[in-house]
């Protein structure tokens, strides 16, 4: 049983303001397994010229009270699906939802900025920017992330565009401090040797991309 809706508004030529939500109240038959999410969007552009266009972004979720609860039947995954057994089946047994026992999303907050801008000196030429950070459980850093993404893209065509940018991308993922109270049991972190890192609860990656993009229009 879900309901969801999206609304847009344009109060002004050129000024776009939008929401949607999604409310699921039960799940195979699960009740308490209750995604929500809810989106804001605000966009402002050149309606004559395509000249620029900056967006804004809000986005909340959460899962609801009850996953990782014992609620459902043991269930038996594969070895090509589980993630952590190449050959064996796992059992995540008696848990409804994620067996990590929290809810994958639980209060999460996004938020986003972007835009680009076309050179009056070379209309076919755009300079774009994007920032993204994403909380997805207000009671821990894992699974945090934090994306700045600048570039510029040339408009071969209507129809055809090639881009070229660079992104920073910093992510907090769940680490192992093998021995200590304060680690995540049963995880470590392989370095590519014979031995494992023991590494603390989170750890932080930062990462540096260079990207190129083709884009097709119909």
């Amino acid at each position: 049983m879900a309901a969801l809706g999206r609304v847009s508004i344009e109060p002004f030529p050129g000024v776009i303001v939008s929401g949607f939500y999604h409310n699921e109240r039960e799940r195979n038959g699960i009740e308490g397994f209750n995604p929500q999410r809810l989106l804001g969007n605000v966009e402002v552009n050149d309606p004559q010229s395509d000249r620029f266009k900056v967006n804004a972004q809000m986005v909340w979720a959460d899962d609801g009270g009850n996953v990782g609860t014992n609620l459902g039947p043991t269930i038996y995954v594969p070895g090509t699906y589980n993630g952590t057994d190449a050959v064996n089946a796992v059992t995540y047994g008696m848990r409804n939802g994620p067996s990590t026992s929290i809810p994958r999303f639980h209060q999460a907050r996004g938020y986003e900025f972007w835009g680009y801008y076309r050179l009056p000196f070379a209309e076919k030429m755009r300079l774009f920017s994007r920032y993204y950070i994403m909380k997805p459980n207000k009671d821990t850093t894992a699974g945090d992330i934090q994306s700045i993404l600048v570039g510029v893209s040339y408009d071969f065509t209507k129809y055809f565009s090639v881009a070229l940018d660079y992104t920073l991308l910093k992510e907090t993922v769940l680490g192992s401090d093998i021995g200590a109270t304060t680690g995540v049991p049963g995880q470590i972190i392989n370095t590519g040797g014979l031995v494992a890192c023991p590494c603390g609860r989170t750890v932080d990656y930062d990462n540096q991309i260079f990207g190129v993009k083709v884009l097709v229009a119909f």
